[in-house]
């Protein structure tokens, strides 16, 4: 009985084992994929001189979230909670409708990869190392237009982690709306809430 037992136990850490294995395996996979997606980000924009310039890669991605910010999000009016939330979601549609084409598959990969992490990691540790490795790969500014994706676009499922809170509220670049993440963050979660979409 002793001995079966003890075999049990030995299986059961055997097969604990192979899944983190099979985890960590598939978690580096999907980070190495991200590198391609970022990379293939194009987009036709303007410089400081008014000259058209091409941006790629993680340029790309800093110059559509200034875009976002600058033409967009910095134009609505400020406001508390959920008046300033329905401010700024018209003016992120509009922002979507055009750059959205060439950022999609990049933003897309990434917010897979945190909702892998959060819904495959064993136990809490590894799931806040596994997050950690995919924030790692993105600049402060992919962080923050993720954020933005994310509470704007409700598609999206809303992912909330304590390490997540961190990169999303302190992590992220700097913006004018800075002080109203938070509020921003928890509108967002009462909208899906409202209309029954918080997946």
């Amino acid at each position: 009985m002793v001995t079966l037992r003890s075999q049990q136990a030995e299986s059961k850490k055997s097969e604990k084992r192979h899944e983190e294995a099979l985890f960590d395996a598939r978690l580096f996979q999907l980070l190495t994929l991200s590198h391609s997606a970022v990379s293939s980000v194009k987009i036709l924009g303007v410089s400081a001189g008014h000259e058209k310039d091409t941006y790629d890669g993680h340029r790309a991605m800093a110059y559509a979230l200034n875009s976002l910010q600058e033409e967009y999000l910095y134009k609505a009016e400020r406001g508390q909670g959920s008046d300033m939330y329905r401010r700024l979601l018209p003016q992120f549609e509009r922002w979507k409708r055009i750059y959205w084409p060439a950022v999609a598959s990049y933003i897309e990969s990434m917010l897979y990869l945190i909702q892998y992490a959060i819904e495959n990691s064993k136990g809490q540790r590894n799931m806040e190392f596994a997050l950690r490795a995919v924030f790692a790969q993105m600049s402060s500014s992919e962080k923050l237009l993720i954020f933005y994706v994310m509470i704007f676009s409700k598609q999206y499922k809303i992912m909330i982690a304590n390490v997540l809170h961190a990169e999303y509220l302190a992590g992220a670049a700097d913006d004018d709306l800075k002080p109203y993440r938070q509020d921003l963050l928890h509108s967002a979660i009462l909208e899906r809430l409202a209309t029954s979409d918080l997946r």
